[in-house]
Order: structure tokens, then C-alpha cells, then sequence
């Protein structure tokens, strides 16, 4: 478990998800306050053993994501990977890029990305959610240029400005 924020937290479990917890600090109870509240829910599909505050990369003092927390993660099978707390209004926006991308892109072997994604353990199984995967997003850059066009038309976004997204994001 590490600490993204005052009352915000990242965890792993051995079934191969990453989490978010929060602490409801507003609660009207002391009882409430004491509870956290899952928040976010992603299946990686590899175990994490370790998380540590840093970056893959120099963060640049003039970046509009130079401020942002970012935590690596390394996991058993030697996978690197980076989570990292962005504001909410580039959320939406690459949430909605990952929607479209959802619909754009067919799985490998069918599977579909909602069904990969989704958070799934002993107990029960959830659809992922307030995680962006960057996997996903990156995966723009690599399209032909129709179905960039398809992508752009439902972000309602001229496919240079979300090339230029994308592409910002790559160097966090």
C-alpha cells in the first residue's frame, strides 16, 4: 500500500488488481471516518510487490504535469509500470479517449478491454474503474489514420490535439 494523497491510497492484491482508497475524512461519524472507501478498481494481470514514489523519466520544471505525483511499480514478472494522481479535468478527458479507443480497437483473442480491465478476485468482480490505462491511450499513436479519424469524431477533438495529448503523456 502506498500513499497518493492526504486521504488517498494505492493497493495490490495477489489476484493481480491495483486499487484506490479513500479515507472519508467529512464523514459524520467517527465509526465512518475510520472506513475507506474503494474508489478506483483495475486488473493489471501481474502481481506487484513493490511501489515507490518516482518517476520513469526527468520530470521537465515547465511541464503542465510537473507537479503531478507519480509512483512506479515493479512487478514479479519484471513488468515497470506508472500510477500517477492527474487532475480531474485531463481525467475526463483521457477517460472519455479510452471509451472511444474501447470501441475502436478489437482485443487480442476477443477479449475485449472492459472484460481485461475489470477488477476481478475471489469475492466478486467489477468493472474498472477511475483508472486510465496508459497501455490503452498510448495505443492511439499506432492507428491508421481512418480510425484516428473515427477516435477524433467521437472526442469531438481535432486528431493533431489528441495526438499532442497523448504524446505529452508519454514523457510521465
Amino acid at each position: 500500500v502506498q500513499i497518493l494523497g492526504e486521504d488517498i491510497y494505492l493497493g495490490c492484491e495477489h489476484t493481480y488488481n491495483l486499487f484506490t482508497l479513500r479515507r472519508q475524512a467529512d464523514a459524520a461519524t467517527d465509526e465512518e471516518r475510520q472506513l475507506l472507501q474503494c474508489v478506483g478498481e483495475f486488473h493489471l494481470g501481474e502481481q506487484v510487490n513493490a511501489i515507490q514514489q518516482g518517476s520513469l523519466v526527468m520530470q521537465l520544471p515547465d511541464s503542465p504535469l510537473a507537479d503531478v505525483p507519480t509512483f512506479v511499480f515493479g512487478t514479479v514478472n519484471g513488468a515497470i509500470g506508472v500510477v500517477a494522481s492527474i487532475p480531474e479535468d485531463l481525467f475526463r478527458k483521457l477517460d472519455k479517449l479510452q471509451k472511444c479507443l474501447t470501441r475502436v480497437i478489437q482485443g487480442v483473442g476477443g477479449l475485449s478491454h472492459n472484460e481485461w480491465r475489470s477488477f476481478a478476485s475471489q469475492r466478486r468482480t467489477a468493472e474498472a474503474r477511475n483508472f486510465i490505462d496508459g497501455d490503452l491511450v498510448e495505443s492511439l499513436l499506432d492507428l491508421r489514420k481512418e480510425k484516428l479519424q473515427e477516435v477524433a469524431e467521437a472526442m469531438q477533438m481535432p486528431v493533431d490535439e489528441i495526438c499532442q495529448l497523448v504524446e505529452d503523456l508519454r514523457f510521465h
